[in-house]
């Protein structure tokens, strides 16, 4: 699937929960949104989708392509993802793979929904 794929299904999944009526997950401001925890995030340009904020040190990085990229705690000797935002993306050697998230401002966050049975 394509990060354009993806970013559809994710809009139209919200699509979907506003107009079939189910509870109403309302839009609320980024700066409220919950550290550490996936929940769905809007750029100002309204497109949405999953996400999750990382605190500092609180992530291993995978540095087996490159470690340029993490930040590096001698102390621990490990090397840590930056904190931001990570945008979850597919990915071939794990279940959920994030990538560091440096699009538009992000404006917007919700809980994430509930999949449908």
């Amino acid at each position: 699937m394509t990060e354009q794929d993806f970013l559809k299904s994710v809009q139209e999944h919200v699509m979907t929960i506003e107009n079939d009526n189910a509870t109403r997950l309302e839009w609320q401001p980024i700066e409220t949104a919950p550290k550490g925890q996936r929940i769905l995030v809007a750029t100002e340009k309204g497109v949405p989708f999953f996400a999750k904020y990382i605190p500092p040190k609180t992530h291993e990085a995978n540095t087996e392509s490159s470690p340029d990229w993490a930040d590096y705690d001698d102390v621990q000797d490990m090397y840590w993802c930056p904190e931001g935002w990570y945008m979850e993306v597919d990915c071939e050697l794990c279940d959920i793979c994030c990538r560091k998230y440096a699009g538009l401002p992000l404006t917007q966050w919700m809980p994430t929904p509930e999949v449908p049975e």
